[in-house]
């Protein structure tokens, strides 16, 4: 067998440095939309929807089973800079953990999963919750820079922090119990509703009464996107 050309180990060489640095940019990604994203205070920062691929019309993000295509749909959920209506007390938190990123070997997407271990309250004990889950995201490199393309939020256990998780149903699962703002918190009017554009796959949380499956797999190795594999399919 014929040795490879030091043209061609070059070649290979910085393909896999370009895959690399890929990987770590969406990284850095998403490690700075979680940080952004736990902010309950008027920001400085660029709003969330600019780290997604708004060009992209199939752009989209995905809570449970309802999805939310295309750039207005995203930018209604996460193109504010400040939470409106967050009273003393209350706190969302959703660190990331065990962040896994495969570049496609075409270069132009990325495919990755993680963990979120999260909490969140009002400013009352029976507000407290554990909200854990996973983040399943499709990354596309738009214009030179690696953006969000679709992003599922999958839920592990959403359980209230006096009630353990063995005993939460997530098939009677509604909405977070009613926060208790103070005066000035209630006066505050949060952002209207954003209506599903359509419905996706249900995600597996945790019953006692089922094998547990966790979601998503990891991805694997791929050559180029295959739209059938979106995690917002």
């Amino acid at each position: 067998m014929a040795k490879a050309s030091i043209e061609e180990r070059l070649e290979r060489l910085e393909r896999e440095v370009k895959r690399n640095r890929a990987a770590i940019e969406c990284t850095r990604l998403v490690n700075r939309f979680c940080y952004i994203n736990n902010q309950s205070v008027k920001s400085k920062n660029a709003p969330l929807s600019d780290m997604f691929a708004l060009k992209q019309p199939d752009v989209a993000v995905q809570h449970g089973t309802n999805v939310y295509e295309g750039a207005e749909a995203v930018k209604k959920i996460y193109g504010r800079t400040e939470k409106a209506n967050m009273p003393a007390g209350m706190m969302f938190l959703h660190p990331l953990a065990s962040v896994y990123v495969e570049v496609a070997r075409d270069l132009k997407t990325a495919k990755g999963v993680c963990m979120s271990i999260g909490l969140e309250s009002g400013n009352t004990i029976e507000t407290a919750a554990w909200t854990w889950g996973a983040y399943g995201i499709d990354f596309i490199n738009e214009d030179g820079e690696w953006k969000i393309w679709h992003f599922n939020i999958y839920s592990t256990f959403n359980a209230p922090y006096l009630k353990s998780w063995v005993a939460w149903d997530p098939d009677a699962r509604g909405p977070m119990p009613a926060r208790s703002p103070d005066e000035e918190g209630a006066k505050r009017k949060g952002p209207e509703p954003v209506a599903a554009t359509r419905q996706g796959k249900p995600d597996s949380p945790y019953k006692a009464d089922r094998i547990f499956i966790f979601k998503p797999d990891p991805p694997e190795p791929y050559e180029t996107f295959d739209p059938s594999t979106s995690y917002t399919a």
